[in-house]
């Protein structure tokens, strides 16, 4: 009676993550609409640093040498004490017609540092369409302006980038950016499908009047993180959402090298999921529970007799199947991912959600800086 069961929950599993493969990642695959490369819209590129001018010794002079010419670059100088204060000065100094400084010396109580940092950058954006990247994140070329900006399609728009990650040889930098890569093609089939849920702040653009008229990152200004995910869950929807997927229009950001980092930063993030929509959290659950009850009761009706080659069948093509769709993304996206470890992070990964889930569960308060 027992196995009878575990094979139900088995097969439903599977079919639910059929479902969400098919119906939505492939959604990544479909034609990109015609842009308009011609039009040109003033753009605020903002980014808030805290001690990080070795990093923005890369990004800026990049950034400067955007191949378009309706822009500015604010720096959010959130309390460093390394030398950007003085960096920025000396850019200053010779870009004051790109560059605007804001400072922060302190935070207002009860108020989370990023999201503080990042309100006061857009209040001081002199364009009407901010793009929103981190210091330790550089452009992938001299065009990413250019094309993000040509995903704007009227004034209430959103557009949601991708940032990958670089490819360090570590087996943490490969689950990384597998992990990254999982996330991406959630959000973006999402957001495609018409049901937007979030962005990543190392890429994102969007009307400032969406920003105010929805009162900026109220009600969840003391939460920290959420400044990207929270805040796209409240104000997308299914016509003022557009996704950005070209690789001239990406990111390519730093990651963590050392595992409490990395945990701590992903704590942060799964820490904001319960405030999602009702909706998305039970979509989010779904994908996420449906993966892990089918890896965990596999090993299980492997070992009956009966359901042997069902079982094994049904692995193989689910594999197949995920390293045929994925691989396919992933030249879509010019991820810099191999194809063929899929199914070994596919195991780690509903394990990797449960822990860190736990973890965020019960962590009072994350920082960011």
């Amino acid at each position: 009676m027992i196995t009878y069961i575990l094979l139900s929950i088995f097969s439903v599993s599977l079919l639910i993550q059929l479902y969400y493969v098919l119906f939505y990642f492939t959604k990544i695959l479909r034609k990109e609409p015609k842009l308009d490369t011609n039009s040109h819209k003033a753009v605020s590129v903002i980014i808030c640093a805290h001690n990080e001018s070795v990093n923005l010794k890369k990004l800026l002079p990049i950034l400067l040498s955007q191949n378009y010419h309706k822009y500015e670059i604010v720096v959010v100088n959130d309390r460093s004490y390394d030398e950007t204060e003085d960096y920025l000065k000396e850019l200053f100094a010779t870009h004051s017609d790109k560059i605007k400084i804001v400072t922060v010396d302190d935070i207002p109580s009860k108020m989370d540092p990023k999201k503080y940092a990042l309100t006061l950058g857009i209040k001081a954006a002199k364009h009407d369409y901010v793009l929103l990247t981190d210091a330790d994140c550089v452009p992938y070329n001299n065009n990413w302006i250019l094309q993000m900006q040509s995903h704007i399609q009227n004034d209430s728009c959103i557009v949601l980038g991708v940032s990958q990650y670089k490819k360090i040889k570590s087996l943490l930098n490969s689950f990384i950016r597998f992990e990254t890569f999982i996330t991406a093609i959630q959000y973006l089939s999402f957001a495609i499908k018409g049901n937007p849920y979030m962005g990543v702040g190392r890429n994102l653009m969007y009307h400032k009047s969406i920003f105010f008229d929805n009162k900026g990152f109220h009600p969840h200004m003391d939460l920290t993180g959420g400044d990207d995910d929270l805040f796209i869950n409240k104000v997308a929807n299914n016509t003022n959402t557009y996704v950005a997927i070209s690789i001239e229009s990406q990111t390519i950001s730093i990651p963590k090298v050392h595992l409490k980092e990395w945990v701590v930063q992903k704590t942060r993030h799964l820490s904001v999921g319960k405030h999602y929509s009702k909706g998305i959290k039970f979509s989010l659950f779904s994908i996420y529970f449906s993966n892990l009850l089918f890896i965990f009761i596999s090993p299980f009706l492997l070992f009956q007799i009966d359901f042997f080659l069902f079982v094994v069948y049904a692995i193989l093509f689910r594999w197949i199947l995920i390293m045929v769709i994925f691989g396919l993304i992933i030249k879509k996206l010019r991820f810099n991912f191999d194809v063929w470890i899929v199914p070994f992070f596919d195991i780690l990964y509903p394990i990797y959600q449960t822990i860190i889930g736990i973890n965020a569960r019960f962590t009072k308060k994350v920082k960011w800086r």
